[in-house]
Formats: structure tokens, C-alpha cells, sequence
């Protein structure tokens, strides 16, 4: 969030309630050995790891495996989601979604899934959690029922990637994986609904093993190996890795899983996508002012940046999409609802407060459910009049 901004916004906005924090993005690594551990300073030269908790699998007398394949940290709760199973699973060892509290340190199991063999686990813009399975399928768990849905990729990304590959997810929720083999790596955007991707390649890992990956806001990438746990950061800038540190930091050789907190800021907003540079030659950004809490009904759309006196309006939807729309990128896909009459803009910053009562779909908002919210407005391309989109931003109301 831009915070500072907001702040000036708030001030004026007299009887509004605080700014939303801002974003921050923190590392923990799962090792086999059922830890958790947070490295702080991991963009620095002096990283240092703090063992957060040690989890337990839950004694229900299950006789499932429990060995941790991914985790995930609820933004709202400071929970842990454990994806616990087997890496060569039998027939039958269904994989298991496990809730564990690192204060009371107990655990309880949510959810047996329809599944075998996954591993890592990823949080989507929408609250969605997402895997990938031993025959390079995209998994979509829902956390609020225990369903999932899997989406096969296509047959040739499995040429490019090793058994249980390790992905993470992209701003849109494209998990974006990466493969090592010989000749180089691949970076790849699949896209969940139909499972086909663009391949991007970057250097060889160092080491021979992936274990687990992720992707910072900054667009740079991180693997940790498996065998002998060591983290290694990738710079498109650079574009080459480089060690951040080795396993003696961490005093465990079996890094299963990465977790860079970067996608949901804890009020249960999200940056799902950019917007484009519009007439004034910067790009038009949505901010937040309120909570996402339902009951609390303040919540209030900033949108800065936009080129001088315009017209436009708020747009609402609950899927995302990618449509180019005159100069811009709408990034709701249909159904989607306009929010708001058209208006005029003052300077280059327009708020407007939603009411989670009567949203434009007909209904009020609901605890659990996700909205996209993006600003579209009047511009010009050349003299020539267009219209161009803000960023968008999705709201898990709790």
C-alpha cells in the first residue's frame, strides 16, 4: 500500500477510519523435519533464521502419512495450512490439509483431498489454495469445503519439469514454475483454466536438486534446494542466481517449501495487476482505505495518478480476466458490474466509499468472498480520445 499517500487522503477524509497497513514480505522454509523457520533479512547480505514452531501432526489416529509437502500461512489467523502426505505415496495415502496453531501448538486436520501426491502449497488472490501433483497438474484446493480441481498442463510441460516441480504463484494466480535439467532452466507461466504455458529460460541452479520456490514482488526468484538446503536468489536484472546462504543456517538439510508473505497484506487486500501508463505517462494505482471486515462497512476506493480532470467509474467482478480495453487491461472477467455513477475527477485522485451493504451485483458482501475492484476512466492517446483502466485490486472480505 502506499501508505504515505493513503495518509494524506485519510487526513482529509475526516471520520474515515485508518489506513490499511502496508505491504511487507517476510521468508519461512518447512524442512523435513516438521520446522518453520523465518529468515529475516533474507534480501541482505547477513540473513539470520529463527525457528518459529516445530509442528506436530495431529493425533486423530489416522493412519495417513504425515510428512510436510508444503505450507501456507493464513494471513487473518497467523495459522499455518500443512499440506501433509507422502512424496511416494501408497495407494490410498490420501494427502491431508492440517490447520496448525503456532501458539497453543495443536493441530487439527480440515480436509482429506482426492489426491495422492502433491507438493508445495500456494494462496491465491481469491483465497484459493494451489498445488501441483505428481503428473503436472494444477490443484486448486478451496480451504471454506475441502473440494479441489485439477487442470492438467499441457503434455509437453512435462518435458521441461521434474517430478513434483516447484512453482509459486504470480500476481494473477498463474503459478509460474520452474524446471532444471542440463540444458538450462524454464521459468513457466501456466495458465490454470487451460493448463498451456510460455516458457522464459534462466541460467542452470547450481545445484542439481530444486527443492521448493518462490517469487518476490520485486519479480526475483528464489530456490531452495533440497539436498543440501541452500537458498539461491535469481535478479532478472542480473540474470544470474547467486547463494544467499547455505544450510548451516538453518541446521536442517531438507528444505520442503518456501513461503515469501507477498500476497495478501493481512486486510485481505491484493494487487492482482498492473494498470498501463496512461496520457500523463505514469500508470493510474488503486489503493484502500478501511478494512475488508463486513461488519464494519468502511471501506473506501483510492485511485491516484489518473491524467488530470477525467470521467470515469469503479467496475466490480468476482473472476479475473485479461482484456485489452482501449489504452488499458481490464482485468475482470464477465460478469462484470459498473460501480458507481460516471463522475468527474479533480487533479489526479478519486475516492469513493463503497457500501458492502447493497455491492452492485445485488447482494451484500459475504464474509469468505472475494470482489476485484479497478477504476476506468477517460484519456487520450496522441489528441485522440480513449479510454484506459487503473490497476486492480481484490478484496477477501472476512
Amino acid at each position: 500500500m502506499l501508505a504515505s499517500r493513503l495518509a494524506t487522503v485519510a487526513l482529509a477524509l475526516v471520520g474515515l477510519c485508518a489506513v490499511a497497513p502496508a505491504q511487507t514480505q517476510a521468508l519461512y522454509t518447512l524442512s523435513r523435519q516438521n520446522r518453520i523457520w523465518r529468515i529475516d533479512g533474507y534480501d541482505t547480505a547477513n540473513p539470520t533464521a529463527v525457528l518459529v514452531t516445530q509442528w506436530l501432526p495431529p493425533q486423530d489416529g489416522s493412519t495417513l502419512p504425515s510428512e510436510p509437502l508444503g505450507f501456507d500461512l493464513d494471513p487473518v489467523t497467523g495459522d499455518f495450512l500443512i499440506l501433509a502426505g507422502a512424496w511416494f505415496p501408497n495407494p490410498g495415502d490420501f494427502a491431508r490439509l492440517i490447520r496448525w496453531d503456532p501458539v497453543s501448538e495443536t493441530s487439527t486436520t480440515e480436509w482429506t483431498l482426492p489426491f495422492t501426491a502433491l507438493k508445495s502449497l500456494e494462496r491465491r488472490w481469491d483465497g484459493k489454495l494451489v498445488s501441483i501433483d505428481d503428473n503436472a497438474a494444477i490443484v486448486t484446493i478451496d480451504p471454506s469445503d475441502g473440494s479441489a480441481i485439477s487442470t492438467p498442463m499441457e503434455a509437453s510441460i512435462e518435458d521441461l519439469v521434474p517430478l513434483f516441480p516447484p512453482f509459486d504463484l504470480d500476481a494473477r494466480g498463474y503459478p509460474q514454475v520452474v524446471g532444471n535439467f542440463t540444458q538450462g532452466s524454464a521459468s513457466l507461466q501456466v495458465d490454470p483454466a487451460t493448463g498451456a504455458f510460455t516458457a522464459t529460460t534462466v541460467p542452470v541452479l547450481p545445484s542439481s536438486i530444486y527443492g521448493s520456490f518462490a517469487r518476490a514482488n520485486s519479480g526475483e526468484l528464489y530456490a531452495a534446494t533440497l539436498f543440501p538446503g541452500d537458498l539461491y536468489r535469481y535478479s532478472p536484472t542480473s540474470g544470474a542466481w547467486e547463494l544467499v546462504f547455505d544450510n548451516g543456517l538453518l541446521t536442517t538439510n531438507n528444505v520442503y517449501d518456501l513461503l515469501l508473505t507477498n500476497q495478501d497484506d493481512g486486510e485481505g487486500f491484493e494487487r492482482i495487476c498492473d494498470g498501463l501508463p496512461n496520457s500523463s505517462g505514469v500508470k493510474a494505482t488503486m489503493d484502500l482505505v478501511g478494512t475488508s471486515l463486513v461488519g464494519d462497512n468502511d471501506l473506501r476506493l483510492v485511485t491516484f495518478d489518473l491524467p488530470g480532470t477525467t470521467a470515469g467509474f469503479y467496475l466490480m467482478g468476482s473472476a479475473m480476466g485479461s482484456l485489452p480495453v482501449g489504452s488499458g487491461e481490464l482485468c475482470i472477467a464477465p460478469t462484470v458490474y459498473r460501480y458507481g455513477a460516471s463522475l468527474s475527477v479533480v487533479q489526479d485522485t478519486y475516492s469513493f466509499t463503497a457500501d458492502l451493504t447493497a455491492l452492485p451485483n445485488g447482494m451484500p458482501a459475504m464474509a469468505n468472498t472475494t470482489q476485484i475492484f479497478q477504476f476506468w476512466y477517460r484519456d487520450n492517446d496522441a489528441g485522440l480520445p480513449t479510454s484506459n483502466l487503473s490497476d486492480a485490486v481484490a478484496v477477501r472480505f472476512r
